[in-house]
């Protein structure tokens, strides 16, 4: 099994309904993103995908949201880094070619805090 993955990041801004720490307030994050995708067959030039094929796959996915109101954007009163998560691998599996599948999704809001989604 072989696995690449690709890392990005971008800016939005969000807010938490009813968040006690003040996660209730909009404010942004430089979201880091990280995309593990995995597969058994190389192609015809010994790559699982090509790496830019994978960028330009997850930035398609990201580039909507990129410097965006992310409650608006995504018809939630309570974002989270989970919520995104969840959201960038379904979408990403989705257009995802034949014989990949991803991995996990893991989105970072800020420099020491990180979660993943994955589906099994």
């Amino acid at each position: 099994m072989y696995r690449a993955c690709y890392s990005t990041w971008f800016s939005a801004a969000q807010y938490i309904r009813g968040h006690p720490r003040g996660g209730d307030r909009i404010h942004g994050h430089n979201y880091q993103v990280r995309v593990c995708v995995e597969g058994e067959k190389l192609d015809e030039y010994g790559m699982l995908i090509d790496y830019y094929d994978l960028r330009d796959l997850v930035e398609a996915v990201i580039g909507p949201l990129d410097h965006q109101f992310l409650n608006r954007v995504l018809g939630d009163e309570a974002i989270t880094a989970e919520k995104i998560a969840k959201r960038l691998y379904r979408e990403i599996s989705r257009r995802l070619g034949q014989g990949l599948r991803v991995v996990s999704v893991e989105v970072c809001p800020t420099s020491d805090f990180c979660v993943a989604y994955r589906e099994e």
